[in-house]
């Protein structure tokens, strides 16, 4: 018996150690992977774990904890000045090439690094508990800069996280809502570094039972609402109403409505750019604008002051008129040629829309099932006809619809009988 509580201790002992170590080098590789190439974040995990093995060591030796932080500070500047000789000389460039000299620089730097700051926090951190926060804030640093682009909602970001996941037909929720729950585990177990292994076990229990606790509820409650944004063209309920109570309370009894918008020469980027749906384009396309056009109203009349919409039924037939309860194709909508061709996309939306919108223009519609309703109001497809020539291309095309009447083309042709104009 007394031989062997030496030996579990030692293997407790080392599990425990191992496990920090690889949360140190998992802290890394994310930090790491958002600004340098693959390779970069696998020697960054190298550094990580290796220099909190390193930093345990020191930690057990009488060198003194300022000497270790000065130490890493030089160390740190040597890494620095290391790295300005690989990529600013030619000799390195010379044997493996401008390139194969940037990437042998990013990929030393990654792991020379992580391990100097992970030696001197784990040092540190072994001797005065306090400085274990300085662990925990690698931790959080690592993870929350990896979800910063996810703010105000935008489930489609990050990118290289998104992307794939929505192709699938998956919420990226679900990822975001692990990658947060490991990220809290992981400072967890770096703040229950002096407490028993039991205690430790205990309380990571506790921890896991909670998050399991969100996971579960979170379907039931309904995922956060994307913050309101502003400062749009009224294509949303809340940006169509007034700026003050009266003109508020009177559209509130009038419905909304988005004739009469307040045109400006330039729209303030200063608010949150808030999400309003999630298209899955289901092919290749990519416009000789360079610009995606979603088209959800038509200003074609003009009332003496500005352009706004028409009150007539019989123009901007070629708009989706409401959201579709049945399958049903666009009145007007342009015909197929040479310089346009079919798209068909999925428009899922966050929030609530006055009329639906589709790519350029719409030729068939149909509604489609919801199959997250606690994220979007209401999932369509639409079918458009998008352009697939410059706008060069089009000179020579004809004008307007043979169907039109000729109250259709003054509509859109005739001038305001103002003289000024």
């Amino acid at each position: 018996m007394t031989t062997r509580a030496p030996s579990v201790s030692l293997i407790v002992g080392a599990v425990t150690e191992a496990g920090r170590a690889a949360i140190h080098g998992l802290a890394w590789a994310v930090l790491v992977a958002t600004m340098a190439p693959p390779a970069a974040a696998v020697a960054a995990f190298g550094g990580g774990f290796i220099g909190n093995v390193l930093g345990a060591t020191l930690a057990r030796t009488r060198l003194r904890t300022s000497v270790v932080m000065l130490g890493a500070v030089v160390a740190i500047g040597l890494v620095v000045w290391l790295r300005w000789a690989l990529t600013g000389g030619s000799i390195l460039a010379t044997v493996i090439g401008p390139v194969g000299a940037m990437r042998a620089s990013a990929i030393l730097t990654a792991l020379l690094c992580p391990a100097i700051v992970s030696a001197a926090l784990r040092t540190s951190s072994s001797r005065r508990a306090i400085f274990a926060v300085l662990e925990l804030l690698l931790v959080a640093v690592a993870f929350t800069q990896l979800f910063i682009p996810h703010r105000n909602g935008a489930i489609n970001r990050p990118f290289y996280l998104a992307d794939w996941i929505i192709a699938l037909g998956w919420d990226p929720t679900w990822l975001f809502l692990f990658m947060g729950g490991t990220a809290t585990v992981f400072g967890l177990v770096l703040l229950l570094q002096e407490q028993r292994f039991g205690r430790a076990l205990l309380n990571l229990g506790v921890v896991g039972l909670l998050l399991a606790l969100i996971v579960i509820a979170t379907p039931m409650v309904g995922m956060p609402p994307p913050p309101p944004g502003g400062g749009g063209l009224g294509l949303r309920p809340d940006e169509a109403q007034g700026k003050n109570e009266d003109k508020g309370q009177r559209q509130q009894q009038q419905g909304p409505s988005n004739s009469e918008l307040e045109f400006r020469n330039k729209y303030s980027e200063g608010g949150a750019r808030v999400p309003v749906a999630v298209v899955l384009f289901h092919d290749d396309y990519s416009p000789p604008s360079g610009v995606y056009y979603f088209r959800q109203g038509a200003f074609s009349q003009y009332n003496g002051r500005k352009l706004v919409v028409s009150a007539r039924r019989d123009v901007d037939r070629d708009l989706i008129p409401h959201f579709p309860a049945r399958p049903f194709e666009i009145t007007d909508a342009p015909p197929a040629n040479e310089n346009r061709g079919p798209l068909e996309t999925t428009i899922a939306l966050m929030a609530d829309h006055t009329q639906p919108f589709a790519l350029e223009a719409p030729v068939e519609v149909e509604p489609m099932q919801n199959p997250y309703p606690n994220r979007f109001r209401r999932v369509y497809r639409a079918i458009s006809g998008v352009l697939t020539s410059d706008y060069a291309a089009m000179l020579d095309g004809e004008l307007g619809s043979p169907k039109w009447s000729k109250d259709q083309w003054a509509h859109y042709t005739e001038t305001p009988p103002d003289p000024r104009y």
